[in-house]
C-alpha cells in the first residue's frame, strides 16, 4: 500500500506519520476501507460476487454508459486519482481520460520541466506515456505560487516538455470552466471523480450538478468527491 501524506502538525494522523521513519518502521496500524469514492462509479457497476471471481486482471472496467472519465486533483488530492489512473492502465476496455491537476510550484522547478517536484507526476506521465499500451487521453496542470496571485482571470499557458509527452500547464488555479471544458460533450456519458480542498471540492460539485443555466445539469450520480473534513 502506497499513501502520499500533507505534512499537517495539528492533524494527529498526519502527524503521527510524519514522525521519524525509525520509529514507524514495523509498526501495526490498523486500515478502514469504505467510501463510495471507487472505480468504476458503483451506480453504473455493481457486479456480483460470482462475476468479481470470474473477472480477469485485464477485465472490462468501464460499464455502460460511462465513456468519458475526468479526473481533478487538488494538491495531494491526487491520491486517490493515481490509483485510479493505474487500475485503469490494466484493464480493458478503457475510457477517454482527462486529468486536471493543480499544485504548487513556488519556485517554477515544475514549470522549467523538474517533474520530479511534483506528486506523482512522473508515474503519471508514464501510464500516458507509455509505448505499449498508454492511457488514452491527456493531462493538463494548473501552477500556483505560494503567497502570490493566483487569479483565474491570469492567464499564461505554455508546456512541460518531458522525453516522451508535452503537458500544457497554466499559472493559475483551476476553474470550474476548465472542468466544463474537458468534459466537453459528454454530460450524459462522463464520470467526474474530483478530490481536492474543500472550497474548490464544493464549488466544482455545485456548478457541474445544479440545473442550467446557473451549473452544468450533470446527473449527481456521474460526481464523485471524496469529502474528508
Amino acid at each position: 500500500m502506497e499513501l502520499a501524506i500533507q505534512q499537517s502538525p495539528l492533524n494527529p494522523p498526519a502527524a503521527y506519520l510524519w514522525q521519524d521513519p525509525s520509529t514507524l518502521l514495523h509498526t501495526p496500524v490498523r486500515i478502514r476501507i469504505g467510501g463510495s469514492f471507487t472505480y468504476p462509479p458503483q451506480i453504473f457497476s455493481r457486479p456480483s460476487e460470482q462475476q468479481l471471481l470470474l473477472s480477469s486482471p485485464r477485465s472490462s472496467s468501464t460499464p455502460p454508459g460511462f465513456k468519458k472519465l475526468v479526473l481533478v486533483a487538488g494538491g495531494v488530492g491526487i491520491n486517490p486519482l493515481i490509483n485510479i489512473l493505474s487500475h485503469i492502465s490494466t484493464t480493458r476496455p478503457q475510457p477517454e481520460i482527462t486529468l486536471l491537476y493543480s499544485l504548487k510550484d513556488p519556485n517554477s522547478k515544475i514549470q522549467s520541466g523538474d517533474t520530479s517536484q511534483a506528486l506523482f507526476l512522473d508515474r503519471i506521465i508514464n501510464l500516458f506515456s507509455n509505448q505499449n499500451d498508454p492511457l488514452k487521453g491527456n493531462i493538463k496542470l494548473f501552477l500556483t505560487t505560494t503567497g502570490g496571485p493566483n487569479n483565474t482571470n491570469n492567464i499564461s499557458t505554455n508546456e512541460i516538455t518531458t522525453k516522451h509527452l508535452s503537458i500544457p500547464f497554466e499559472r493559475r488555479r483551476i476553474s470550474l470552466s476548465d472542468v466544463s471544458n474537458a468534459i466537453g460533450e459528454h454530460k450524459d456519458d462522463v464520470a467526474v471523480y474530483i478530490c481536492g480542498v474543500p472550497s474548490m471540492t464544493d464549488q466544482f460539485v455545485d456548478g457541474l450538478t445544479s440545473p442550467s443555466p446557473q451549473g452544468l445539469g450533470i446527473d449527481k450520480s456521474r460526481v464523485l468527491c471524496e469529502k474528508w473534513w
